[in-house]
């Protein structure tokens, strides 16, 4: 099940959005796509095929799409409705593996995407790529309350002991309704997806057939929401 633009919105409004500028990201995007449509002119005057240097940014798009879309994915289980199940799940003593087991795979996605994001030339993936590391350590006195850590290069680590270990109050704490961290990392998470899929369609689709540039692709999500 994907995400949906108004699961989004509701994260952005319990999270109260501090963490993002809408004004500054949206003359970012526009300016990204400025640059890109500068480049396909460009492009389209030096040669009549796709250029070696847009198809390897096209394959680092579709890296960071895979990842983005995996660290999504795991967010949504801990969010909303399915977020309080596994929630009530891992207070029970049989119920700790799956929410370890959730964590586990956000993690790995999470330092893909962050990986990912430095391979890409976007002013904008930079951009949120800062934005993920402040959020992850504005919020890593929290998290190591259930063994979430952080290693001196940003990689997150999930120490499964200390996370089936925890007790209520501590899962509460953490992945309950009122821990903001989530929902702002969901809002990250479907921007940088979104941008990344915008940005490789539209490298795919710079040549048609006959050799002529097509239309620039606007993506489908508003950075407004």
């Amino acid at each position: 099940m994907r995400v949906t633009t108004n699961m989004i919105n509701e994260a952005s409004q319990r999270a109260g959005l501090p963490l993002l500028d809408h004004s500054l990201l949206n003359q970012m995007n526009q300016t990204g796509r400025a640059d890109a449509a500068k480049e396909q002119t460009l492009l389209s005057a030096l040669s009549d095929k796709e250029p070696t240097a847009g198809s390897a940014a096209g394959r680092a798009y579709d890296k960071l799409e895979k990842s983005a879309s995996g660290l999504l994915n795991c967010l949504e289980q801990l969010t909303g409705s399915r977020g309080s199940e596994l929630l009530e799940q891992a207070k029970t003593e049989q119920g700790g593996d799956s929410l370890y087991q959730t964590m586990k795979e956000l993690a790995q996605y999470y330092n893909e995407t962050m990986n990912r994001l430095l391979q890409t030339s976007s002013p904008l993936d930079a951009f949120y790529r800062e934005n993920l590391s402040t959020l992850m350590s504005e919020s890593s006195d929290l998290l190591a309350q259930a063994g979430i850590g952080f290693s001196k290069s940003g990689e997150m680590t999930v120490d499964a002991e200390k996370l089936r270990g925890a007790d209520e109050e501590t899962l509460e704490s953490v992945f309950g309704e009122k821990a903001e961290w989530k929902d702002k990392l969901l809002f990250l998470a479907d921007r940088i997806l979104g941008n990344a899929e915008s940005y490789r369609e539209s490298l795919a689709s710079q040549y048609g057939m006959n050799g002529s540039m097509t239309a620039y692709g606007s993506g489908r999500f508003d950075l407004l929401g």
